[in-house]
């Protein structure tokens, strides 16, 4: 698993804030479990991306490229965090 660096700051910190400024934190990983036809196909890798807007943004992708390759009509996704609570729902 790779650890991604976020920095926290002042805006404007970029390329010039030195190291010491530095805090090194792992994106949370959100995991989307596909709901169809009373089954549930859940996600044992998840993804890591930077809040739950981006998470919905990405399960929504997710669900239009399933919906089009399995060809199912229906599904929905449910968005869970590393502890396995339920964030969300796309599609539902």
């Amino acid at each position: 698993m790779t650890d991604r660096i976020r920095i926290f700051g002042s805006p404007g910190v970029g390329a010039a804030c030195s190291f010491h400024k530095l805090r090194f934190a792992p994106m949370p990983r959100y995991f989307f479990n596909v709901h169809f036809d009373h089954h549930v196909a859940r996600d044992p890798v998840g993804v890591e991306v930077a809040d739950l807007v981006e998470a919905v943004s990405q399960a929504r992708k997710a669900r239009a490229d399933i919906m089009h390759e399995d060809d199912l009509p229906q599904l929905w996704l449910e968005i869970v965090d590393e502890r396995g609570l339920v964030l969300a729902r796309v599609g539902a």
